[in-house]
């Protein structure tokens, strides 16, 4: 089944976020409705020019000039992207059989692994040496970093085709996060995981279950990327002229390179101060989030500086939605 087409509100567009908001918007996706009929797929880059880092290139004679009095002034490059969600469509097709085809065997190979593990150590069959036992939990683990894998690239090619639509309710998302912040809570001692919030309960739909794979993608990257212990800090803020709620997510971490802030959402993308400290990873992940994020109506983006830490940011709809939208349950 393929998405339902809907129209996303003008504050959602990368030019407008970069003209009434302030915000510079890198690699957001978005469609042109040419007057044929036929749809142009488009990746918007937005730099507003009103902000301070344009202003401080100004002469200083301009500096006087009243804020207010200022047009609103953005750079916007559109780049039709046409051909290369063609070719994204035949890989991913390629990749979504062989994903299919490995979930079997990867099955059966986790169910013997596991059974060997917990037979050995509850002493029942022949003992095993140590080192026998140690290399079986390396299988097991690499088998369950393959099965993830299999997710990951089995929702990429779901999302890609527009198999994957949501069925959408209202939801608390205060509740929801703390389930995540308590899980991984419990899973480290090496992080200090918080919750900011005052209030105990703010309704948004969404689909729960897709969500939590984002806030727990992002929190594991948090934590991953922080291996020298640090903070991972989760605040709310309302976004009431747009009828949205904001999530930040905020880490203590290594930091993305500022020249690969703009692509680190595409898929199989890493930043190469990750690869350089050896820390494992598909480049799947943000990717899935911020396709998961946009199907809902929402944003995704990151503030970061190398060596400090990243945030990431985002939207979801307060308002209900569409009857429309919510034909198919995932």
């Amino acid at each position: 089944m393929r998405l339902p087409r809907r129209r996303f509100p003008p504050e959602t567009w990368a030019t407008t976020c970069a003209l009434l908001q302030d915000e510079t918007v890198y690699q957001h996706q978005e469609i042109i409705q040419q007057p044929c009929g036929k749809r142009l797929p488009i990746l918007v880059n937005a730099v507003p020019l009103s902000s301070s880092h344009w202003h401080s290139m100004e002469p200083s004679e301009h500096h006087s000039l009243d804020q207010c009095e200022q047009e609103c002034l953005a750079l916007v490059i559109h780049q039709d992207v046409s051909a290369l969600k063609q070719a994204e469509s035949l890989k991913d097709e390629f990749i979504g059989i062989a994903a299919h085809e490995l979930r079997t065997p990867l099955a059966i190979l986790k169910t013997a692994v596991s059974s060997f593990i917990h037979q050995a150590v509850r002493g029942h069959g022949t003992l095993l040496e140590d080192w026998q036992l140690e290399r079986l939990e390396d299988v097991e683990q690499a088998t369950n970093r393959l099965t993830d894998l299999t997710k990951d690239l089995l929702d990429v090619t779901r999302l890609q085709s527009g198999r994957n639509v949501l069925q959408r309710a209202p939801t608390n998302i205060v509740a929801l996060t703390r389930r995540v912040v308590e899980r991984f809570a419990r899973m480290t001692t090496r992080h200090h995981i918080e919750l900011q919030t005052a209030q105990e309960a703010l309704e948004v739909t969404i689909n729960a279950k897709r969500i939590e794979q984002v806030l727990t993608n992002l929190f594991s990257n948090a934590i991953k990327y922080s291996p020298q212990r640090g903070s991972v800090i989760v605040r709310f803020a309302a976004r009431p002229a747009e009828n949205m709620l904001e999530i930040q997510v905020q880490d203590t971490g290594i930091g993305i390179p500022q020249q690969q802030q703009a692509s680190i959402f595409g898929h199989f993308i890493r930043a190469d101060n990750a690869r350089a400290a050896g820390i494992s990873g598909t480049g799947l992940g943000l990717y899935l989030c911020r396709m998961l994020v946009e199907q809902h109506g929402g944003r995704l983006w990151l503030t970061s500086e190398e060596g400090k830490g990243s945030a990431f940011f985002l939207t979801l709809p307060i308002g209900d939605v569409s009857q429309g939208e919510n034909a198919t349950a995932t």
